[in-house]
């Protein structure tokens, strides 16, 4: 029981100063903001806990107030970041004194990204960004600054994806003069173009026709169907144009005009090309030469003649009266 009493007043004596310890400042490690002091103690209640440093990530503020305390420091401030700070909490309550109240985080420390501002500060040096979305202007971190690092040639946009963050690429085709967003064609593929115009997401794929960055169409181009009068044809746009009429002595099959057996159309009318004069082994062949008492006809495909009514072949590849009409084959 004596022990116990000598140590309450020590207790009492250490509780009875007042609070004249500062949190410490935090420092940036890997570019992130320190924490700012942890507990100021005290039975008047320490001061603020010191701001957090500044980095990519603000630093926590004072973590708590002491007894009867100020509020929590503030988080780490700086612009540029990726993140803000912590605040500090809420201050503890002592004494008559009101407790520390919730202190604001920082606005987070100037970081590297794949966007930056010309003379605005970054880190760490050596890191690239672009000067904006869909730009050609590139950027590079040089002494806590971002400075200019030239444009990408036309064509090209600075690139902010990851990997890529500061570098040119060629702008995709079907997305220039667009914006972030839109949908484009590429075939019957729909693809949207991505925030530089230099990559594209894919949406989906159309049924039959992609336009204008939309589905439409109800046929597939150049395909085609038997309809009355003849054979329709979808266009390049997807609709089934008017029918084309077959030729002479065709009829459709299967969306396609077709002659009968061997026969070819020629001048809009199906012939057999193997003992048609006028069409004689191809379209426009046409047999003219024959003896007299003869018509040129096309046999196998081959220009010959035929002996008229009353007349025969003669050796002599010539058309003679047949007897009883002439005692001798006729002259020619």
């Amino acid at each position: 029981m004596k022990l116990h009493l000598n140590i309450v007043p020590v207790v009492l004596l250490l509780a009875g100063c007042g609070g004249a310890d500062f949190g410490v400042n935090g420092s940036a490690v890997d570019g992130a903001g320190g924490s700012g002091g942890e507990i100021a103690d005290g039975s008047t209640g320490g001061v603020t806990g010191v701001t957090g440093g500044s980095g990519p990530l603000g630093g926590s503020g004072g973590e708590q107030a002491g007894s009867g305390g100020e509020p929590g420091g503030t988080g780490g401030a700086g612009t540029g970041g990726q993140e803000a700070g912590t605040g500090g909490a809420a201050g503890g309550t002592g004494g008559a004194a009101v407790g520390g109240a919730t202190s604001t985080g920082g606005a987070g420390g100037p970081g590297s990204g794949p966007i930056g501002t010309l003379g605005q500060p970054c880190s760490p040096d050596g890191s690239y960004a672009c000067a904006g979305y869909a730009t050609r202007g590139q950027l590079i971190c040089s002494g806590g600054t971002w400075m200019s690092n030239g444009a990408c040639s036309s064509g090209d946009n600075c690139d902010t994806s990851s990997g890529n963050a500061g570098f040119c690429n060629p702008i995709v085709a079907e997305c220039v003069g667009l914006a972030f967003g839109d949908v484009v064609c590429r075939g019957t593929d729909r693809l949207q173009c991505g925030v530089d115009l230099v990559t594209t997401t894919p949406v989906d794929t159309c049924g039959y026709v992609c336009a204008a960055g939309s589905c439409t169409g109800v046929c597939t181009p150049g395909a085609t169907q038997c309809a009355v009068g003849g054979v329709q044809t979808c266009s390049t746009s997807g609709q089934w144009e008017a029918p084309t009429a077959c030729a002479i002595g065709a009829s459709c099959q299967a969306g396609s005009c077709v002659c009968p057996g061997s026969q070819t159309v020629c001048n809009g009318a199906c012939v057999d090309t193997s003992s048609d004069p006028n069409n004689c082994n191809t379209c426009g062949k046409i047999c003219t030469v024959a003896p007299a008492h003869s018509a040129a006809s096309c046999n196998a495909g081959q220009c010959a003649f035929t002996c008229l009514s009353g007349y025969q072949y003669n050796v002599g590849k010539t058309c003679c009266q047949l007897p009883g009409m002439c005692s001798t084959c006729c002259s020619p």
